[in-house]
């Protein structure tokens, strides 16, 4: 996404002559609430994309995880990692470890390429 300056984009659509004194400041006046509400926005989509986890790879993953782990059913989920294209896997410590070594031979074999997935357990 582009990150747009207004003030600086309509005082550039100004004639040179216009662009100094009391129309400058007159103009900055004008676009401080649309800069204002650019700048929410553009804070607003970046957390909206870090909140959107609804990838169909991802939601498939988690299905297909969740009836394999048919007595767990809602305990197993995956979020965004701090990197791009790493996933953290959240499974339940309760699990078996037959059930945690085929979780992970599933996701080696359905994962997409560039993407890496992290295996944490919590109580």
């Amino acid at each position: 996404m582009y990150v747009l300056d207004y003030v600086r984009f309509v005082c550039q659509l100004l004639p040179p002559t216009w662009r100094r004194g009391p129309r400058e400041a007159f103009i900055q006046s004008l676009c401080a609430p649309i800069q204002a509400m650019y700048e929410a926005f553009r804070g607003y989509r970046t957390q909206a994309d870090k909140d959107m986890n609804l990838r169909p790879q991802v939601m498939v993953l988690v299905h297909v995880m969740r009836m394999r782990l048919h007595h767990y059913h809602k305990s197993v989920y995956i979020t965004d990692g701090l990197t791009n294209g790493e996933y953290v896997v959240h499974l339940p410590i309760q699990i078996t470890h037959e059930d945690a070594q085929a979780i992970q031979g599933f996701l080696r074999h359905y994962r997409r390429i560039g993407t890496h997935f992290k295996i944490q357990y919590y109580v």
